[in-house]
C-alpha cells in the first residue's frame, strides 16, 4: 500500500491505486471514486473524450486562479504558490480548521471580484471573460478543491451551498 496524488482529480490518497491506462495515463494512479471513469472507458471507450473536456475545462479554471494567486499571495504577503499546491489551510502546511476557514473564505472572496475583471486567456487585448464563464471557472474551481480536500478535515464553508449561492449572486451583481 502506498500514498498517491490521483491523476484525475488530484485528491491525495492511501492504498491501493487503480491504472488508468484506458483514460490515456499509463504510468499514473487514480483514486476509488476516479476509477468509475476508468471501468467506463473500458466498457465504452468513450470517456476518455469527456474527461480530457472536463479536463480543459478546469485547466483553464486553474490557470486563472494562478493569475489571481499571484497577486494575492504578494497583497497577502506569502511566497507565491501554484493553485495546485495549495493544502486544505491555505498557503500553510497546517493549522486549525477555523483559520482554514478563514483564509479560504477570503481567497476565494478576493477570487470572485477577480472574475469581474479577468480577461480571456490572461490577454487584456481580448477582452474580458463572460459571466457564464466566470461562473463556470468558479464551479470547476469549487469541484477541484472539494475533490482535493475530501477526508482531510470538515468541508470549507465557502464551498457549502449556502456561502457558494452568495458569492454566485455578488458576481451576477457585478455584472449587471
Amino acid at each position: 500500500m502506498g500514498f498517491f496524488t490521483c491523476a484525475l482529480c488530484s485528491k491525495e490518497f492511501g492504498g491501493h491505486g487503480h491504472n488508468p491506462a484506458p483514460l490515456g495515463l499509463a504510468t499514473e494512479e487514480c483514486c476509488d471514486a476516479c476509477n468509475v471513469y476508468v471501468v467506463d472507458a473500458r466498457a465504452t471507450g468513450k470517456v476518455f473524450e469527456v474527461v480530457y473536456a472536463d479536463e480543459i475545462k478546469v485547466s483553464n479554471a486553474l490557470k486563472h486562479v494562478d493569475i489571481f494567486l499571484a497577486s494575492y499571495c504578494k497583497k497577502i504577503k506569502a511566497p507565491r504558490i501554484s493553485c495546485r499546491h495549495l493544502t486544505y489551510c491555505g498557503v500553510k502546511t497546517s493549522g486549525t480548521v477555523e483559520e482554514a476557514n478563514i483564509w479560504w473564505d477570503d481567497m476565494i472572496g478576493n477570487f470572485f471580484s477577480y472574475l469581474h475583471t479577468a480577461t480571456k486567456h490572461g490577454d487584456p487585448l481580448r477582452g474580458r471573460i463572460s459571466y457564464e464563464t466566470a461562473t463556470g471557472y468558479a464551479s470547476s474551481v469549487r469541484v477541484y478543491y472539494m475533490n482535493k480536500f475530501r477526508g482531510c478535515g470538515p468541508e470549507l464553508n465557502v464551498f457549502r451551498p449556502i456561502k457558494w449561492r452568495e458569492l454566485r449572486n455578488k458576481l451576477l451583481a457585478q455584472w449587471t
